[in-house]
């Protein structure tokens, strides 16, 4: 690099990595493929160390979340209440242990109703049923007395 202006400097690179572009392409693929022979059980390690780590499973359950429609003003805060909440808002049994944590949600919103077990969760759909029968029956009730 024969220029000492920043510009011209700047130019130059960016010429040459244009003109090179293919090329570089190539050593790089070459490289990486040598990198991951020589390389297969350190990477091996690194990446069952990080699949255990706090990072990797808030990164997953958020992007889990996400998937199945769940939506939230703030991700970071919802994923810590989910971590902090011990017992089943609906039965107060423990989490803790065995039993695996749920985060209910309303499927036509998206947003999060409360942190229940895996029982509860299941049974969900037929308290609502039960909930919205009880409702129209009160409604045809009342509507009978006026």
């Amino acid at each position: 690099m024969p220029y000492l202006d920043k510009e011209k400097q700047k130019a130059y690179k960016r010429q040459y990595y244009l003109d090179n572009k293919e090329k570089n392409k190539e050593k790089k693929k070459l490289y990486d493929k040598k990198y991951k022979e020589e390389n297969k059980e350190k990477t091996r390690e690194y990446n069952l160390r990080y699949w255990e780590s706090p990072a990797y499973k808030k990164l997953m359950t958020l992007r889990n979340w996400k998937r199945q429609g769940i939506k939230s003003d703030n991700y970071d805060k919802l994923y810590d209440y989910y971590l902090s909440v011990e017992t089943c808002d609906l039965c107060d049994i423990n989490i803790q242990g065995k039993q695996k944590k749920c985060l209910d949600h309303c499927h036509r919103t998206g947003y999060m109703r409360n942190v229940v077990c895996q029982k509860c969760n299941l049974q969900k759909p037929k308290y609502e049923r039960l909930y919205t029968e009880v409702l129209l029956d009160l409604h045809r009730y009342f509507s009978r007395l006026n």
